[in-house]
């Protein structure tokens, strides 16, 4: 005989020996715990004979917890990706941003700042472009130089 089953049997009779000390019991009360006690003793011997079950209970577990788990993780990934494509959209406008020239400004706020002197605007915006133009061979050369190397 097991542990378990011997508990649930004690359980039992423990009962049993204390309703027998009410004799002015109910019959009905008697007889619910009566079955109340087998129902114990009977889920112990369960419990103790049937490793399986537990194995049951977290296959349960799993089976209802796993779904939602695989649409989060889904879901995350799909945000991850979606932020990433962000992100390099992010890099490219501060990259573009950075490769507009002062020059290039200059020459505008030139244009719009001396319109009363339209020959040294042109000169001054002649001048800007050929810097801009050295420094897109300067950058290029760079950028040429850097890809060699990697």
């Amino acid at each position: 005989m097991s542990r378990c089953s011997f508990f649930g049997s004690y359980i039992s009779l423990r009962i049993v020996v204390l309703m027998t000390q009410y004799e002015d019991g109910d019959s009905q009360l008697d007889v619910k715990v009566k079955k109340a006690t087998e129902r114990i003793s009977e889920n112990i011997h369960i419990v103790a004979n049937e490793p399986s079950l537990a194995f049951y209970r977290l296959q349960e577990h799993v089976r209802k917890a796993l779904p939602p788990m695989v649409e989060k993780r889904v879901e995350v990934t799909k945000l991850h990706h979606e932020l990433q494509g962000r992100c390099y959209d992010v890099e490219y406008a501060v990259r573009t941003k950075e490769s507009t020239s002062v020059y290039k400004r200059l020459s505008a706020h030139i244009t719009i700042d001396l319109p009363d002197l339209p020959e040294l605007s042109d000169a001054l915006r002649e001048t800007a472009s050929k810097v801009e133009s050295m420094m897109a061979q300067a950058r290029t050369a760079s950028l040429a130089t850097n890809d060699g190397n990697s």
